[in-house]
């Protein structure tokens, strides 16, 4: 079949069961490759994308704490869909163990839709890693939304020349 999408294989992975074996062995090739960055810095940021099933799956959860004292900077980044399942005590029980063991947890493409700003004050984020679309229509509508939030605010794919952002200090 060739290349897929992460759009077409992450969903098929996840029903197979092979996304946390892919995650371990992504965890795995990330630390041997940055191996030599990390040990000069060791505040070098590592982010790996998880999903639901990362969460309700208690090996996985220990693998990402054992992998926190190899990678002190590891981030689990997740979309706005798998943080704002509150309804399952798992995931929340999986976000307070990994936020407990020092990980930090970001919301990756927020603005896509799911949850609103004030909700975001009552998650465990460090970073918010603002969606190009919403960085368009909010910031040309004038918000001004960093000082509410406890989370630092990470802008990605930015490609107009002349952008500037300016917020103001706490």
């Amino acid at each position: 079949e060739g290349l897929k999408s992460p759009i077409t294989f992450i969903p098929e992975a996840i029903a197979t069961g092979y996304l946390n074996l892919m995650t371990s062995q992504q965890l795995a090739k990330c630390y041997t490759e940055l191996k030599h960055l990390i040990d000069k810095d060791p505040d070098f940021i590592v982010t790996i994308n998880i999903s639901a099933c990362h969460l309700l799956s208690q090996q996985a959860i220990t693998e990402f704490i054992r992998y926190k004292t190899r990678i002190p900077g590891l981030v689990l980044e997740v979309t706005e869909d798998v943080l704002i399942d509150e309804t399952n005590e798992s995931i929340q029980h999986a976000f307070i163990t990994l936020t407990q063991a020092g990980i930090h947890i970001a919301i990756d493409d927020f603005g896509t839709g799911y949850c609103g700003l004030s909700y975001l004050s009552q998650l465990p984020v460090t970073y918010l890693k603002a969606d190009k679309s919403f960085i368009k229509i909010e910031l040309h509508q004038g918000w001004l939304y960093s000082k509410a939030l406890p989370a630092k605010v990470l802008l990605e794919q930015i490609e107009q020349r002349g952008f500037t952002l300016s917020i103001p200090a706490s």
